[in-house]
């Protein structure tokens, strides 16, 4: 019998193909801006909140911990390749792997917050 993925393996893959599904082989541009550029705290609240909310309401629906985390990080970074998606093709025409961090560092510490208050029981 085959072996189920875990969730976290899961999500892994999923926001993997997401990544190289939004692009490769579209001329994606990558945009030619600084660490510190604006928007950056924005950037990683929306993270954080995502990462947060997701991992904390998980955990209190009895997800266990590594999978209420997987599952509040996944969904911080999913938002976050969309919404570098649609700069992508909007006006920005460029995707920012420095925006994408910084809403990726963002949904690593709000879930990391979330998955604390949640399983903290």
């Amino acid at each position: 019998m085959g072996r189920t993925p875990s969730p976290p393996r899961t999500v892994a893959l999923a926001f993997l193909c997401a990544v190289v599904c939004s692009t490769a082989g579209c001329g994606a541009s990558v945009c030619k801006d600084t660490w510190l550029g604006p928007g950056r705290a924005e950037q990683f609240a929306v993270g954080f909140a995502i990462g947060a909310a997701t991992s904390t309401i998980a955990g209190h629906l009895d997800v266990p911990t590594a999978s209420s985390a997987a599952l509040g990080f996944g969904a911080a970074a999913a938002v976050g390749a969309v919404k570098e998606t649609v700069d992508l093709n909007g006006a920005e025409a460029c995707w920012s792997w420095k925006s994408f961090a910084w809403e990726l560092l963002g949904g690593a510490v709000g879930t990391t917050f979330g998955t604390a208050a949640s399983h903290s029981r």
